[in-house]
């Protein structure tokens, strides 16, 4: 009668395949004796019964932990600083311990950029029409690699929020708000 059941649930699709590797046959057992409607159906597993069986075990396995949530707490990570591991978090975003936080200083947006890489942001001029790329923080934050054209890796922090106030002597970029200006 479990093969019967298993495959009944399969057919449904009401559970997902991860979730039905962890019912076993005492769990759905347990189900159909809790269930009055499969308490009283004699002709087997059918009607009412298999619908609020499936009602059960659909409620049981939505109320357990997802697994990414289940991950995230393991690693002890909280919406404050640094998890177990040494990662932190850059914005919203939960980022390696080697990673370099490239949050702006305008708009609500971060990224995790890898360690060998420089943080830009790009930030639209609608005067100009046209997007200007900067390392003050202005606009949507970007990772690139470090290339010579680019001075390489010079400010790989690249005027991140994250890592507090602009340097002092920082200098205006053409087409932005000047640096006295920029939220700190």
């Amino acid at each position: 009668m479990a093969l019967m059941q298993r495959s009944f649930l399969m057919l449904v699709g009401l559970l997902n395949a991860a979730a039905l590797s962890e019912i076993d046959d005492a769990t759905l057992a347990d189900e159909l004796n809790a269930d009055e409607e499969c308490l009283a159906n004699t002709g087997g597993f059918e009607g009412e019964c298999s619908l609020n069986m499936l009602q059960r075990l659909r409620t049981r396995v939505i109320e357990a932990p997802a697994p990414r949530e289940a991950a995230f707490a393991e690693a002890g990570a909280n919406m404050t600083g640094a998890s177990a591991d040494g990662g932190f978090m850059c914005g919203a975003a939960l980022c390696a311990s080697d990673s370099i936080c490239c949050q702006s200083r305008d708009i609500n947006a971060a990224l995790c950029c890898a360690p060998f890489s420089v943080c830009y942001f790009s930030a639209y001029n609608y005067e100009a029409g046209v997007r200007i790329l900067n390392q003050l923080g202005l606009g949507s934050p970007r990772c690139y690699a470090c290339n010579e054209k680019e001075d390489g890796c010079k400010n790989r922090k690249g005027g991140s929020k994250y890592y507090g106030p602009l340097p002092k002597g920082t200098k205006d970029v053409e087409g932005l708000p000047p640096v006295a200006e920029i939220p700190q």
